[in-house]
Protein backbone atom coordinates (compact mmCIF):
# COMPACT_ATOMS: atom_id res chain seq x y z
CA UNK A 1 0.00 0.00 0.00
CA UNK A 2 1.28 3.92 -0.92
CA UNK A 3 1.25 6.31 1.13
CA UNK A 4 -1.12 8.11 -0.77
CA UNK A 5 -3.24 5.02 0.09
CA UNK A 6 -2.85 5.04 3.58
CA UNK A 7 -3.98 8.27 4.14
CA UNK A 8 -7.07 8.08 2.26
CA UNK A 9 -7.85 4.99 4.18
CA UNK A 10 -7.10 7.33 7.78
CA UNK A 11 -9.77 10.03 8.96
CA UNK A 12 -8.35 12.11 11.56
CA UNK A 13 -10.75 12.94 14.45
CA UNK A 14 -10.92 15.23 17.35
CA UNK A 15 -10.49 13.32 20.91
CA UNK A 16 -13.01 14.13 23.37
CA UNK A 17 -11.89 16.58 26.05
CA UNK A 18 -10.74 14.55 29.34
CA UNK A 19 -10.51 16.26 32.36
CA UNK A 20 -7.78 15.09 35.29
CA UNK A 21 -8.55 14.80 38.76
CA UNK A 22 -4.98 16.00 40.79
CA UNK A 23 -4.51 12.60 41.76
CA UNK A 24 -4.44 11.33 37.95
CA UNK A 25 -1.91 13.59 37.46
CA UNK A 26 0.03 13.05 40.55
CA UNK A 27 0.38 9.47 39.66
CA UNK A 28 1.39 9.84 36.25
CA UNK A 29 3.95 12.12 37.25
CA UNK A 30 4.87 10.53 40.40
CA UNK A 31 4.60 13.72 42.31
CA UNK A 32 2.84 14.15 45.77
CA UNK A 33 -0.87 15.63 45.71
CA UNK A 34 -0.06 18.54 47.94
CA UNK A 35 3.35 18.88 46.23
CA UNK A 36 1.47 18.83 42.77
CA UNK A 37 -1.22 21.60 44.24
CA UNK A 38 1.46 23.48 45.88
CA UNK A 39 4.24 24.47 42.84
CA UNK A 40 2.44 23.23 39.78
CA UNK A 41 -0.99 24.02 39.53
CA UNK A 42 -2.56 27.55 39.07
CA UNK A 43 -6.62 26.94 40.83
CA UNK A 44 -8.57 29.32 38.57
CA UNK A 45 -10.46 31.92 40.55
CA UNK A 46 -8.80 31.07 43.57
CA UNK A 47 -5.06 31.75 43.20
CA UNK A 48 -4.19 35.28 43.81
CA UNK A 49 -1.03 35.07 41.49
CA UNK A 50 -1.40 35.52 38.24
CA UNK A 51 -1.04 32.44 35.26
CA UNK A 52 2.29 31.53 34.60
CA UNK A 53 3.29 28.73 31.55
CA UNK A 54 5.15 26.53 34.30
CA UNK A 55 1.79 25.90 36.30
CA UNK A 56 -1.06 23.93 35.23
CA UNK A 57 -4.46 25.50 34.92
CA UNK A 58 -7.01 24.10 37.54
CA UNK A 59 -11.16 24.64 37.08
CA UNK A 60 -13.52 23.76 39.77
CA UNK A 61 -16.50 21.88 38.10
CA UNK A 62 -18.24 21.18 40.72
CA UNK A 63 -21.35 23.92 41.77
CA UNK A 64 -20.50 27.08 44.11
CA UNK A 65 -22.32 25.67 47.51
CA UNK A 66 -20.37 22.35 46.81
CA UNK A 67 -16.74 21.02 47.73
CA UNK A 68 -14.67 22.47 45.05
CA UNK A 69 -13.46 19.00 42.42
CA UNK A 70 -10.79 20.49 40.69
CA UNK A 71 -9.81 19.26 37.25
CA UNK A 72 -7.56 19.38 34.49
CA UNK A 73 -8.27 19.81 30.92
CA UNK A 74 -5.97 17.34 28.76
CA UNK A 75 -4.59 19.52 26.29
CA UNK A 76 -3.34 21.73 29.47
CA UNK A 77 -1.51 18.43 30.61
CA UNK A 78 0.47 17.86 27.61
CA UNK A 79 1.08 21.77 27.49
CA UNK A 80 2.38 21.13 30.73
CA UNK A 81 4.28 18.37 30.12
CA UNK A 82 5.87 19.26 27.16
CA UNK A 83 6.89 22.66 29.03
CA UNK A 84 8.49 19.86 31.96
CA UNK A 85 10.65 18.09 29.17
CA UNK A 86 8.23 15.18 28.76
CA UNK A 87 8.01 13.65 25.16
CA UNK A 88 4.07 13.39 24.69
CA UNK A 89 2.67 11.51 21.69
CA UNK A 90 -0.56 11.96 20.66
CA UNK A 91 -2.27 9.46 18.68
CA UNK A 92 -6.42 9.63 17.15
CA UNK A 93 -6.65 8.37 13.89
CA UNK A 94 -9.32 5.84 12.89
CA UNK A 95 -8.47 3.56 9.98
CA UNK A 96 -10.77 1.54 7.79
Amino acid sequence: MTISERNQKQTGIPLRVFLYTLDQISLMVEIPVATLEKTYIHFEGRTIATYRPEKMRARNISAREDIPEWRVADKEVIRWLKNRGFKVIERGWVQN
